[in-house]
């Protein structure tokens, strides 16, 4: 399968966002030795199980968003902020970590052409879809990535329609590349998706300089 495929098929599993469970947490550190990065997990936030993530996909198959189960990837990591109620829509986090495909690294990785697969797979799914942020270079753990958002409606358990904004990412590493995705409400009293991307410009990623 291409990269390019393969980041749209995990494309459809990250719009939207996520119910929460009231808890209170200590500050963590999200780390994986394997790949070599660790992101911040602040206080009021919490992981996301892969239970949790497979249900989030079956929800949004039932709300029209085809393919989701089909193409469910348990995500490196998942987080939520934690909300008032167990109903309420709130900040979420989503990293995929996903290699290049045989023959490309990252000296042959156009992150910019990939974002821009991955929006338009949103515009295609998603309802109402207002892009937001063309595509743009910006730097993540001191290298180039790409970073773009939009705005689409959502129906909430409730019925009630939702304006949710949402953020996206591809980072390029040594050997893979991370595909993270941000959401919340426009309304949410919880945060907004200012609050995912502080945790995104706090990613950390050990490149092959930087081990001796």
């Amino acid at each position: 399968m291409s990269v390019l495929k393969s980041v749209v098929l995990s494309a459809a599993l990250i719009i939207g966002a996520t119910a929460v469970h009231a808890k209170s947490y200590e500050k963590d550190v999200f780390r994986n030795q394997t790949l070599g990065i660790e992101l911040p997990k602040p206080d009021g936030w919490r992981y996301v199980s892969a239970a949790e993530a497979y249900e989030e996909a079956q929800i949004m198959e039932e709300m029209g968003y085809k393919g989701a189960i089909a193409s469910f990837q348990i995500p490196l990591v998942s987080m939520l902020k934690v909300g008032e109620r167990p109903d309420e829509l709130t900040p979420s986090l989503k990293v995929y970590a996903l290699p290049y495909g045989p023959g490309c690294s990252i000296g042959c990785f156009d992150h910019a052409r990939v974002l821009a697969a991955v929006l338009k797979v949103h515009r295609d799914s998603a309802h109402a879809f207002e892009l937001v942020t063309e595509p743009v270079e910006v730097m993540v753990s001191g290298a180039s990535a790409s970073y773009g958002s939009y705005k689409h409606a959502m129906m909430s358990a409730s019925g009630e329609m939702l304006d949710v904004q949402a953020s996206v990412w591809v980072i390029p590493s040594d050997h893979y590349f991370l595909l993270a995705a941000g959401a919340a409400t426009a309304a949410s009293k919880a945060g907004t998706v200012a609050d995912v991307e502080r945790i995104v410009s706090a990613i950390k990623i050990r490149r092959a300089e930087d081990v001796q």
